[in-house]
């Protein structure tokens, strides 16, 4: 099912940049929080950090995550 492109979801990954602006640390510390995630989540190095990982690592609520990411 195709979805139009005004009602596209926001997107399922999280960069380090994201980590930057809701947390306001650094960006070398995000890379090491991704680095975290992806080991206690057992992905590869490359993976993707969806927004779910990244809220059950930190607590933080996927609706205040999804808040601070652009449209």
């Amino acid at each position: 099912m195709l979805v139009a492109p005004n009602k596209m979801p926001k997107r399922a990954v999280i960069y380090a940049q994201d980590i930057v602006n809701i947390m306001g640390v650094q960006l070398r510390t995000a890379y090491r929080l991704m680095e975290k995630i992806r080991a206690a989540n057992s992905k590869p190095k490359h993976a993707y950090i969806t927004v779910t990982d990244f809220s059950a690592y930190t607590g933080i609520p996927e609706s205040k995550v999804y808040s601070y990411i652009p449209d």
